[in-house]
């Protein structure tokens, strides 16, 4: 018989007895306790999603009130254009007329069945709103409904925007055009209450194509983020108004959603609470009850241990060693991460199954190894981390470490020896290299258009600032280059998107093969790409003269035929051109402007052709 069970049978049934009464009244007292902390916190939660509802039912009908509003405005100035024609200054009149805070309605506009403005509001530039995925939408469907787009960059005023439109049908019923108003985002968020002092409330507008038009967490006020993945869509199509509980991914809280689909507009109100907030107005409610626990369980133990005898002493000392002992084993040998044990010295002394997986060796090779031959020499990081080891006994950071095969795995590894006097030292050794593959992959999908794989917009833009900073900087002149594919749109509508797609990553091949390692090829969107070229040379006439040779290189590449199967395509672009450099210090959306209305200057000369912003500069290159 072992000692263990030896001193169990010795145990006094006395001891026991009270043991185990006192184990049972802290159950339930502590079960008590929780019940009526967790009937509390249930009634909590009740009364927060009825909170949440009538919100989300006062919201809605706010917001649907405010779109009434400017709806009504479009209908009467579509209304006025369709019963006097256009005027130029009707627009403009009207919404002074109307009292329209101009601060939140931007332009508004009337366009043609071409797209081409008809009557725009006082000091906007009139262009082709033909591409606008409004004008399509208008154009395709002759129902007569308000179109809420997303929110958008404006391509006159550079502020993000939500369209308001209206189709405008001629008299025999056919396309006769649209009506437009530019709406900042943020009128829509005013229609939201704010949040209750020291409760973290969000209100949120959304498209049911799952954009959000506005959101407002608190004080903070966003919009255009994508929640067509969110636990609210696949809510809605249970019922058109409901409640439920997910992690927002907004701001990563655990939310109380109430929801409520509009009446009369493809919308969706949001009205969110935090659960962590009422999570802390739980743990106030019931510090009562927490309270009268631990009191109870204090006395509890202090008269069981009044009780016991020292003849447990030595009983619960041995168990505890055990347990200690066998709760390292079975982390040791039962862990995820890699656990590998070292002499002070260096010299491996066990090693779990983790770590024999993780660098492919069997148990019995490890007692010939040191911790050195662990790490990959050619990270530099090795040495660094060895050295705080042998001199401070701990380490902790990310290194290369080698198989037993030779194959290099990204790691992440802490160690530390134990107190003064001892040998030993416990390395946790945890495989990244799929974490830092995920992470490079989250980089490429933030920087790279997916179909192309060139450069997006968000990286054109770090690339150009850095041109422009150093252009300043340094005088020397570099050049944009505004690319738009001529007639794409046929080619879509004839042989399929899918075409379009593998044009467009042709296109993207062709234009890599006319710029060199420096320049950078990016594509906005759509069929429109921008090439930046730099070092171009110490003038501005030498710096031009290249891009010139460049542009002309581009339109050669990309008017050689393109095989589509089962037929072979033609293609023409139009450039557009500008210098960037000089004293004056100007924004990233500048240098953009100018290229595209270049570019607008070649497809008005006749397509396939180069233009310069700068007419004496285009009149140099000419002669």
């Amino acid at each position: 018989m072992s000692f263990l069970e030896h001193s169990r049978l010795k145990t006094p049934p006395t001891v026991l007895a009270i043991a185990l009464t006192a184990l049972l009244l802290i159950v339930a007292i502590w079960a008590t306790a929780l019940g009526l902390a967790k009937q509390e916190h249930q009634q909590l939660l009740a009364n927060e999603i009825t909170k949440n509802t009538n919100l989300v039912r006062s919201q809605d009908e706010r917001a649907s009130r405010s779109l009434q509003v400017l709806d009504q405005i479009l209908l009467f100035l579509r209304a006025d254009y369709i019963r006097n024609g256009v005027s130029p200054t009707a627009l403009s009149d009207y919404l002074a007329a109307m009292q329209v805070d101009r601060r939140y309605v931007g332009i508004v506009a009337l366009m043609d069945a071409q797209g081409d403005t008809m009557a725009i509001t006082s000091g906007a530039p009139r262009v082709n709103y033909a591409d606008r995925d409004y004008f399509k939408a208008h154009a395709t469907d002759p129902t007569d409904q308000l179109l809420i787009g997303k929110p958008i960059v404006g391509r006159l005023t550079g502020q993000w925007i939500v369209s308001l439109t209206r189709r405008i049908n001629r008299e025999d019923g056919s396309f006769g055009g649209v009506i437009f108003m530019a709406l900042n985002p943020a009128f829509l968020a005013m229609n939201y209450e704010k949040s209750e002092p020291g409760l973290n409330y969000s209100h949120a507008l959304i498209g049911l194509d799952g954009i959000t038009r506005a959101r407002r967490n608190g004080e903070k006020i966003s919009f255009g983020d994508d929640a067509s993945a969110s636990q609210l869509f696949k809510e809605i199509p249970k019922a058109r108004t409901g409640s439920y509980t997910a992690v927002a991914a907004s701001d990563g809280q655990r939310r109380m959603a109430s929801y409520q689909v509009m009446d009369a507009y493809p919308m969706v109100t949001v009205v969110a609470s935090s659960q962590e907030d009422i999570n802390d107005l739980m743990k106030d409610h019931g510090k009562l009850h927490m309270a009268a626990a631990v009191l109870s369980t204090g006395l509890i133990f202090a008269l069981a241990a009044l009780s016991m005898s020292m003849v447990l002493r030595r009983k619960r000392q041995l168990d505890a060693i055990t347990a200690s002992e066998r709760r390292f084993r079975l982390l040791f040998e039962n862990s995820l991460d890699a656990v590998i044990s070292t002499h002070s010295d260096g010299r491996v002394l066990d090693a779990n199954p983790a770590a024999c997986q993780l660098f492919r060796r069997d148990a019995t090779q490890w007692s010939q190894m040191s911790n050195s031959q662990l790490f990959d020499v050619s990270d530099e990081r090795s040495s660094s981390l060895l050295h705080r080891l042998s001199q401070k006994g701990t380490l902790q950071g990310e290194v290369r470490m080698v198989r037993a095969d030779g194959e290099c795995v990204e790691t992440e590894i802490t160690a530390a020896r134990g107190q003064e006097g001892e040998v030993l030292c416990n390395m946790i050794i945890r495989d990244i290299t799929e974490r830092k593959r995920a992470a490079d992959q989250i980089k490429t999908l933030a920087f790279y258009d997916t179909l192309t794989g060139l450069p997006n917009r968000r990286l054109l833009m770090d690339r150009l600032q850095m041109a422009l900073l150093t252009s300043q900087r340094q005088q020397l002149p570099a050049a944009l280059m505004f690319i738009d594919l001529d007639h794409f749109k046929d080619l879509n509508d004839s042989l399929g998107h899918h075409r379009g797609d593998q044009l467009l990553q042709l296109v993207a091949q062709r234009l890599l093969t006319c710029i060199r390692e420096s320049d950078t090829c990016a594509r906005l969107g759509g069929d429109e790409f921008v090439v930046l070229l730099v070092n171009l040379g110490s003038y501005p006439v030498e710096a031009a003269r290249q891009a010139e040779v460049i542009g002309q290189k581009v339109l050669t590449a990309l008017g050689q035929p393109y095989a589509l199967e089962p037929t072979t395509y033609h293609l023409t672009a139009s450039l557009g051109i500008t210098l960037l450099g000089g004293t004056e210090i100007e924004s990233i959306e500048e240098p953009l402007k100018r290229a595209d209305l270049a570019m607008y200057q070649a497809k008005a000369s006749g397509r396939n052709a180069v233009r310069f912003f700068d007419p004496k500069m285009q009149a140099d290159m000419a002669a």
